[in-house]
This record gives structure tokens, C-alpha cells and sequence, in this order.
């Protein structure tokens, strides 16, 4: 798609200066043409840069904004001018009018004018018609650097509006909590650890409430930048470093105004994420961005402000899992010390949500705490009322003043009790409740049963109970769904709307419903209450209408209604009624409120379709009950966390399951452990678990039987660690193959697909190759078996093209000098950088994570390495540093090396499978014994032999030598390097000293070392100084 494209297609300048349009308008010109193939083309071109069903346009298309800048850009200001001229001829609505405005800088929305709207702040609905112009006309439009400022000001606007309502609603008493709250804020942190007040109470007690006005309060006293992190909501993900600081970056830029524009400018950089590998993204954005939150803290830093962190139903955040409270903080921390300062965390929810974390001032921590961690958490209790503040509630609810004593003490300081008993007082007088309840507390289920008891129509009692197992009502659905299953017969419409306009005078039970227009909500402080005493007490009406309400809400259209509809079929689990799945994307949309109404297994299913953690496995003493309900559940929950690569969680669950002792080591749980170390990069315990279940049953005859991910988990495995016993037993997993597919395709990486798996596949009696994921991705194997195996295919080309991308992606010039050989550039496809990604993001690796860092800035600008090149090494933002390694084509050897420096054993194993599938990239079979064509090539791969090639042929050959092992002792942060390879090569060194300095001697010695555990990096330079004498 390019310019000329866009020119030649009326249709699409029509869609491109139009709101919302009906496509027909748009295809007017085309309409009396003979020619029908002509029209169907010109529609369904249409159709691939538009949005055929926006929001609110069911029947009408709106053009996607990035073709729409294309084409808008593509024109002149004389041709963009003309089709304005003509698009105004073709009766505009509104919303296109105004796009067609601010791209001339007309009336109503010229730049001044836009400013001057900005400037007043006050009107809601042009601030949104400018922003929605200024977004759909991009770059093109004059005032297009005002886009920001109209945001900020409209955020304001309901930032002010939302501190208005806390204000009206009034606040009753909590003084001494207020002054304990407004202490805390008077303090603010400096210096990490961060820690915060969290607020915390038993269910109705008021705890939003208070932490709401809290923040309404010191924003008028002080005017903080106030960061909003609701967990509730979805797609906030503390796993995701990359996308919490964007969103951090988002709201404060919101409040900063024009002064934010560099953080948002720095914010949509970070949010072009380089796609070095697709399967590697989600691991890759549990990597801080570090530009972006450095522009963070300058930001913060240039406003003179502090920052106020709101953290609200943190319960949510601990149910995803254990560590995620843990690791929310320490981002908390990173942002402090990258000058996002002076910080203070307020907080609130269920009392459990933060056990995880130490509190400040205990003696070690909770049960779930670890007792290393830093103090975090001041807790902050709430009870009751005091009497005075609960007074003046109930004179704010209009309650009797001679009843309102006795109902202090029926409510004993409750603020939901509080509202019922002045409800039940307003209606039929304190009086009536019965002798043995006045006089003491009762509970809120009590004072809501007598409620319903004095309502006095039959039929408007029922519709509330138990017809409020419906969370939304309108008056189609009284007469459609609850008169039948509630017995109330077949109703006219105006009865249905006098009963829901009666059902709506009752605002301690029901309030309007802001996000379905013309409904009624249940008050879900009531819905807490009310929801368990429905169930229990009518199981078989509650069902009919839960069966009803399903069919009912899921003919309706709108995408809240889909929601109602799956709600309804998961309540109806408690009669019985299976379900095997839930959409992914209404899944996403339940809120810890509705999963807390639903059955347990019920709100599990929703859980794992979210990949999170499930209840049997939630808190420190879940685990027994886990582990006793199965290998089915463990595995479960572990390939939950593989999917949503949550290594943190995932290795604190694999303690946990250990920890309990008892386990099979040939079980399905334990091929979950197994598949769940392979995947985070933990080798060398996955090897260890697979050697220990081998020594009871070395055979895969279970493979049928696990499964999917866990069957190709263990294949791959062998493909590593045993490929000729792999190919052995070559019949006996043959027919698992296209089973295994879809798990191949879905899984983290692509190791299957492209790693010594698909190798030995690709080579096998009956070659097989898994499907790709996208267009833009190769298959490596395929393209090797090619090149070097001489197989008939087009894969070669294919995968040499896109590796030529890879490079020129991070180095730009790396093609400048001449085109660079087939193994370097398949190097660049390698399936094995995600595994040390992985790795990185997990606890006790922070020196591999310096060593990355070390690496990138040393390695792609040393010409040393690169002939007489030096690079221009361009890594992103957000972006993988050792993807940039990877896309560089030097992965293999840089990881085999750091695992020599390191002594890490899972690096060990990493690099050397690694490095093994490099070699067979560039023309040398290491995948066990060589076969067919294979057995023809040289036994050292074509990249090593250009790199002896490009040392030798230097006069200088030694010093080049030195130079590229100094560059890998800076890159690696390795002392001595020199002398330690040495010890490695004792004996070696004096049987080399009597060979000549011939190529193929040097080839030969290279073979030696190599062969002696030697990385590949330091292979061929070694070589040369052993040859001369010199080591």
C-alpha cells in the first residue's frame, strides 16, 4: 500500500476526510458502472483500512487511523485543499466537519480557537470533539501539537470533577484515621525501599471512601502528581515493566500539560517495541524501559511536585500471584532512584492483599514474607464509626431523629448498616424489629430481609428477591425474563415500566447503571450481602433465571451484554450446567467483584482462561491442598504461568510444589515442573528432573497420554540432550507430530519449530515442518537443509532476506562493505536468545543483567571483532539487549562465553545448544552424527573459518588476536581472562607448539579447542596465538 494507491482510490479520500461514513456514500461514484467485479473490488479494498463496525456506528465504517495518515500525508496542500472542497459538497456530519476543519485551521477549530478552548478548561464536549479531530487528522493538521495539551486538559477536567463528587457526597468522621493518613503523607520517601499505608477493613466498612477523600484532600493542600494503579483494570500488569511505565508515563504527562510532551514523545518511543522475535516480546517487557523512565523521573523532577502513588484492589494484584506485590514495589524502587522522587504510596483493600510484603516495625515479616525483604507495609485498621460522625450519616440519610441512638447501636458504627437501619427506620420505624435484635448489633442481612418485608407490592418484592440474581435491569427484561420465571405471568410493557420505576425509588438497593444506558444496577455493596442469601434460599428459581437472563442478554449487540450473558452461564455451574471455556476476551473483563460471585470453579475457569493463578493455589497455605488435589491441577496451573511467562511466579510455585514434598518425578505434575524450568531458562535442573525420572523409565511411551505442551516440552528436550537416542526412537512419537502442532505454534518460543527439534525433524526418513506463526518469520532448518544439505525448496532465500532485516535493524551499515556470509546471517534467526532472556528477569541473576549491558555497549562497536568494520549498533529502547545480541548474529558465541565466565550451568547448557545449532546455520552438522550431504562439508563452519581467514591474512595477526580477546574480557567483565583459558588448555599448548601456522593447522587447532570446551568466540584467536607461540 503506498501513495499512489491511495490517490487512484476515491473511495479511500472519501473515507479519509470523513467521520464515521456509510460505505455506500463513500462508493456513490462507482455506483452506476457496468462493471460489478469493479465495485466488489473497490469494496472490499475499502473494507481492509477500515473499521466496519466502530463503536457506536454499527452500520457505518470509520477509516483506521494509520491508513488515513498515509494517504492525508501523501497529498499536497493544493490537492488536500481541492478534496476538502469537494468532501464538503457531499453533506458532512459533524465529526467530519470538524476533521475538515482543523485541517484547513477553519472555524470553529483554528488554532486559536483550540487554545482558547484549552485555556478555559471548562467545556467537556469541545475538548472531546477537538481531540477526536486532532487524532483522526494527524501530522497534516496545523494545531497537531495541541493534541497533547487538549488531552491534559480534558483529564483535568475529570480529575476535578471526580474530587467534586467525593466532596458533595460528604465525609462522615474517620478523623482520627484522616490524621493518621495525612501524617504519613506529610513524610514523603526519598530514598528506596518505598513503602506505603495500606488501608485495609472488613467489607462495607469504608475503606475506598476514606482513601478517596485522603487523596482529595492532599491534592487541594499540596497538588502532588497523582499515579491511578487500579489492578482491577485490565491489561495492568506488574510482570509487564514495560507497559506499567508507560502507564505511569501516560498519567503523569496527562497532568504535566504542555510540559509533558517530551515524556509522551519518549513514552511512543518506547512503545515501538523491535519485534526480534515475536514469541520473545512478553518476556522482553519484564525489562524496565530505562530511557523512558528516565525521562520519567527528569519529568517528574523539572515539576517541583511530589508523587502520590494510589494503589487500589491490591487483592487482585496478589491473586494473579505471590510475588507480584514483591515485584510492583520494586519497580516502585527503580523509578525512585531514576529521580522519580519524592514518592508516597497510599493503599487499600481486603487485610490479606499484602501479606506478602514485610511490615514496618515487625519482627520479620508475615508467614508469606520473605525475611530478607525489606520493611514495606504500615497497616492501617478500620472499625466502626465513632458515634458522633455515625450520627451525623444517618441525619445526612434523613432518618428519624428520635430512632437514631437505637440505631447507633443496632449498627454499631457499620457504614452499610448504618444506611439499611436508616432505610428500615424511614419505612416502618425501628419498632418493628423484633425484641430479642433491638438493643444490640445485628447484621446486614437481617436489616435487608426486613427491607424487602415492607414492600408492599407482591410483585415488586419478588422482582427484588429474588429477581435480583440479574445484575442489570431494564424494564424488557422484567417482562421478557424475570415475570415468567418469577410467576408473575405474561405482563404488558407498561407494568414492566411501572414496576422498575417503582424498583428504582428504592436507592438503598438499586442505582442507575452509567454503562448501559436505561438499566438499573444492583448496589454492589447490597449485591455482597444479598447474592449467597439468594442462591441459598431459592437454588431452583435462581437457576431458571440465571437460564433465562443468559438467552436473554446474549441476543442483545452490545459487547457489555456478551459479558451478562457468560456471567449467567457461569452461575449456572452451581446447578450443574458445564462449561469448558470462556472467551478470552469477556474473560478479561470480569472484575474481582464478579469473580468473587461466582463459584469457586467457576471464577478458577475465568482465572486460567487469564492466565492467573487459581484458588487452590493462591496464599502460603493453599499449597498442601494443591498439591494433595493432583498432578491435573499443578500442571494446569504451571502452564498458566509458562503462557503468560510469569518466570517470578512460576519459580515461586515450582518451591512451593517442592517444598510439599511427595511428588512423582514420573508424573504429570512433574513433566509440568520440567516444561516449566526448560522454559524460564533453568537447564540444568530441567535436565536433572528428566535424568531422575529417566533412571525409574527412560522410555516416552506417556507421551500420548500428557498433555500437549508437556509432550513437546520433553521432545525438545531430547532433541538437546540425546538427539541420536531421539532419532532411535523415531517411530515411536512420529505419529504425535501434527497432534503436537498447535502446542508448537502457541508455545513461548520457537524452539520447536526452528531449534535441534525441527533440525532433526527436517533431516528425518519422513521430513516435517511445523506451520509459521506470521508471514514475516522463516524457517531456519528448512533454509539450512537447503543451503548446505542440497534439498529443493525456496526457504533459503526466504530466510537469508529476513536475516539481512535482522541485522540492518540494529546495524544499519553491517552490509556496506559486501554482503555477509549465509551462517552469520541465519545466526540472526537463532530460538535460544529468549531462553537467557528469561533467564535475566529471575531472581539471582542481576550479573548476568550486568553483563548483557556490558556486552551491548562493548561488542557491536569493536571493529576488532568485525575486520576493519566498526558498526553502527543501533539497540531500541524497548528492546531486548541480548535480542539486539541475536539480531547482531552473535548470541551463540557471546552466551557459550559468558557461561565460561560465569560458571553458570544453565548457560552452559544454553550456550552449547546454542552454539551446536549455529554451527549447522553456517555449514557444520553438530546436531549428533552427520548424514547425506552433510557428510561432505568441512568439519569447521564457514563463519569460524572466515574469521581465521580474516587474522591470518594480517600481518598483524597476534595483536588482532589479543585485541579481540581484550574486547571480550571488557564485554564479559572478566579479569584475566587470558590466564584462565590457559589453565583450561594445559597439554594442549605443547602439542600444538610443533605444528606450522598453515590455515589448515589453524583450522585443525581451532577443531582442538573447541573440542576442549573452549567458547567459539575465543576459538580462533586463541588459535593464532598458540600457532605463534604466544599464549
Amino acid at each position: 500500500m503506498n501513495s499512489d494507491d491511495f490517490a487512484l482510490d476515491p473511495a479511500w479520500l472519501f473515507a479519509a476526510l470523513s467521520g464515521p461514513f456509510a460505505p455506500n456514500q463513500a462508493l456513490q461514484p462507482l455506483a452506476f458502472t457496468d462493471n460489478v467485479d469493479r465495485l466488489v473490488m473497490a469494496a472490499t479494498r475499502l473494507a481492509e483500512v477500515c473499521d466496519t463496525s466502530p463503536i457506536g456506528s454499527s452500520d457505518r465504517w470509520l477509516m483506521r487511523a494509520p491508513a488515513r495518515h498515509s494517504l492525508l500525508k501523501s497529498l499536497d496542500p493544493s490537492q488536500l485543499a481541492e478534496a476538502i472542497e469537494q468532501r464538503r459538497q457531499s453533506a458532512p456530519d459533524a465529526e467530519t466537519s470538524d476533521l475538515l476543519a482543523v485541517l484547513l485551521d477553519e472555524p470553529p477549530l483554528t488554532r486559536a480557537d483550540i487554545l482558547a478552548i484549552i485555556d478555559t478548561t471548562g467545556d467537556r464536549a469541545m475538548l472531546e470533539r477537538i481531540i477526536v479531530a486532532l487524532d483522526r487528522a494527524g501530522d497534516v493538521a496545523p494545531a497537531k501539537d495541541l493534541v497533547h495539551p487538549a488531552r491534559s486538559a480534558l483529564a483535568e477536567l475529570y480529575r476535578a470533577e471526580n474530587r467534586s463528587r467525593v466532596a458533595v457526597r460528604g465525609f462522615f468522621g474517620r478523623e482520627q484515621e484522616c490524621a493518621q493518613i495525612a501524617d504519613w503523607l506529610s513524610s514523603p520517601v526519598e530514598t528506596a525501599p518505598v513503602s506505603c499505608l495500606f488501608v485495609t477493613g472488613g467489607p462495607g466498612i469504608g475503606k475506598s471512601t476514606l482513601l478517596a477523600e485522603s487523596v482529595r484532600r492532599h491534592y487541594e493542600a499540596r497538588g502532588p502528581l497523582v499515579l491511578r494503579l487500579d489492578f482491577d483494570r485490565s491489561g495492568l500488569d506488574v510482570q509487564d515493566q514495560l507497559g506499567l511505565t508507560m502507564e505511569a508515563a501516560r498519567q503523569l504527562a496527562e497532568q504535566l500539560g504542555a510540559a509533558g510532551s517530551e515524556l509522551l514523545d519518549a513514552r511512543l518511543d518506547a512503545a515501538a517495541v523491535i519485534d526480534f522475535t515475536a514469541k520473545s516480546q512478553r518476556s522482553r517487557r519484564q525489562i524496565l524501559p530505562g530511557q523512558l523512565a528516565t525521562k520519567l523521573g527528569e519529568a517528574v523532577a523539572a515539576s517541583g511536585r511530589p508523587v502520590l502513588v494510589v494503589l487500589d484492589t491490591l487483592e487482585v494484584l496478589r491473586g494473579r500471584g505471590e510475588t507480584h506485590p514483591e515485584t510492583l514495589f520494586r519497580w516502585l524502587d527503580t523509578l525512585m532512584d531514576m529521580k522519580v522522587r519524592p514518592l508516597l504510596v497510599l493503599a487499600a483493600g481486603r487485610g490479606d492483599a499484602l501479606d506478602s510484603l514485610r511490615q514496618i516495625g515487625s519482627s520479620g515479616g508475615s508467614t508469606a514474607a520473605v525475611d530478607n525483604q525489606p520493611e514495606r507495609v504500615k497497616r492501617l485498621e478500620l472499625h466502626g464509626l465513632e458515634d458522633n460522625a455515625a450520627l451525623a450519616l444517618l441525619a445526612r440519610l434523613d432518618a428519624p431523629p428520635d430512632l437514631r441512638n437505637e440505631l447507633l447501636e443496632l449498627a454499631q458504627g457499620n457504614p452499610l448498616k448504618l444506611r439499611l437501619a436508616a432505610e428500615v427506620a424511614k419505612r416502618s420505624g425501628v419498632e418493628h424489629l423484633p425484641k430479642r435484635k433491638r438493643g444490640r448489633e445485628v447484621d446486614a442481612a437481617f436489616l435487608y430481609r426486613m427491607l424487602l418485608s415492607r414492600i408492599e407490592d407482591p410483585d415488586l418484592r419478588r422482582l427484588a428477591h429474588p429477581g435480583l440474581i440479574v445484575r442489570r435491569i431494564n424494564a424488557e427484561l422484567v417482562r421478557k425474563v424475570l415475570a415468567p420465571t418469577l410467576g408473575l405471568g405474561s405482563i404488558t410493557q407498561e407494568r414492566a415500566n411501572e414496576l422498575l420505576n417503582q424498583l428504582a425509588t428504592h436507592h438503598w438497593l438499586v442505582e442507575q447503571d452509567l454503562g448501559a444506558p436505561g438499566f438499573l444496577k444492583h448496589r454492589s455493596d447490597m449485591r455482597m450481602l444479598l447474592l449467597p442469601l439468594l442462591y441459598r434460599s431459592s437454588p431452583k428459581q435462581s437457576s431458571r433465571i440465571d437460564a433465562a437472563a443468559l438467552r436473554w442478554f446474549a441476543t442483545l449487540p452490545q459487547p457489555w451484554a456478551q459479558i451478562e450473558a457468560v456471567y449467567h452461564q457461569l452461575q449456572l455451574t452451581r446447578v450443574g450446567r458445564a462449561v469448558s471455556s470462556v472467551p478470552v476476551q469477556i474473560a478479561n473483563q470480569f472484575d474481582d467483584e464478579t469473580l468473587g460471585e461466582l463459584p469457586s470453579a467457576a471464577a478458577d475457569l475465568v482465572r486460567l482462561t487469564r492466565g492467573e493463578r487459581t484458588s487452590q493455589f493462591r496464599g502460603p497455605q493453599a499449597m498442601p491442598s494443591a498439591v494433595a488435589a493432583g498432578d491435573a491441577g499443578i500442571a494446569r496451573e504451571l502452564l498458566a504461568v509458562i503462557q503468560r511467562q510469569d518466570w517470578r511466579e512460576g519459580a515461586y510455585l515450582v518451591r512451593s510444589v517442592m517444598d510439599a514434598g511427595g511428588l512423582d518425578v514420573r508424573s504429570e505434575a512433574a513433566d509440568a515442573i520440567r516444561t516449566f524450568l526448560w522454559r524460564s531458562g533453568q537447564w540444568a535442573d530441567a535436565r536433572r528432573w528428566l535424568d531422575e525420572r529417566d533412571r525409574f523409565n527412560d522410555s516416552d511411551e506417556d507421551l500420548a497420554g500428557l498433555p500437549d505442551s508437556l509432550a513437546l516440552a520433553r521432545l525438545e528436550m531430547r532433541a538437546e540432550f540425546d538427539p541420536e537416542g531421539m532419532r532411535r526412537r523415531w517411530p515411536a512419537w512420529r505419529q504425535m507430530l501434527l497432534r503436537l502442532e498447535p502446542a508448537a505454534v502457541s508455545a513461548t518460543d520457537s524452539c520447536a519449530r526452528h531449534g535441534a527439534l525441527a533440525l532433526l525433524l527436517a533431516t528425518s526418513p519422513e521430513p516435517f515442518y511445523f506451520s509459521r506463526t506470521n508471514t514475516r518469520e522463516s524457517n531456519p532448518p528448512a533454509a539450512a537443509n537447503e543451503h548446505w544439505g542440497g534439498v529443493p525448496g525456496d526457504e533459503e532465500k526466504r530466510a537469508f532476506e529476513l536475516g539481512l532485516v535482522n541485522l540492518r535493524r540494529v546495524a544499519p551499515d553491517a552490509t556496506h562493505t559486501g554482503t555477509p556470509l549465509f551462517g552469520l546471517v541465519l545466526a540472526t534467526h537463532t530460538p535460544y536468545s529468549i531462553f537467557a532472556d528469561n533467564l535475566s528477569v529471575m531472581e539471582g541473576h542481576s550479573e548476568l543483567r550486568d553483563t548483557v549491558a556490558s556486552s551491548v555497549e562493548t561488542i557491536p562497536t569493536a571493529n576488532a571483532l568485525y575486520g576493519d568494520r566498526q558498526l553502527t549498533f543501533l539497540p531500541q529502547e524497548s528492546g531486548s539487549q541480548i535480542g539486539a545480541l541475536a539480531s547482531l548474529g552473535v548470541f551463540a558465541e557471546w552466551v557459550e562465553a559468558v557461561a565460561f565466565v560465569l560458571r553458570d550451568d544453565d548457560l552452559k547448557l544454553i550456550g552449547r545448544a546454542a552454539e551446536r545449532w549455529r554451527r549447522t546455520m553456517a555449514g557444520d552438522w553438530s546436531i549428533g552424527r552427520r548424514r547425506g550431504e552433510w557428510r561432505r562439508l568441512p568439519r569447521l563452519d564457514e563463519t569460524l573459518r572466515e574469521r581465521l581467514r580474516d587474522l591470518s591474512d594480517k600481518p598483524d595477526s597476534t595483536n588482532r588476536a589479543r585485541d579481540q580477546l581484550d574486547i571480550w574480557e571488557q564485554a564479559l567483565r572478566a579479569n584475566n581472562l587470558i590466564p584462565r583459558l590457559r589453565r583450561r588448555l594445559r597439554g594442549m599448548l605443547s602439542e600444538a607448539s610443533r605444528s606450522g601456522e598453515e590455515l589448515d593447522v589453524l583450522d585443525l587447532i581451532t577443531r582442538r579447542l573447541l573440542a576442549r570446551g573452549v567458547p567459539a568466540a575465543f576459538a580462533p584467536p586463541l588459535a593464532v596465538l598458540i600457532v605463534h607461540h604466544e599464549l
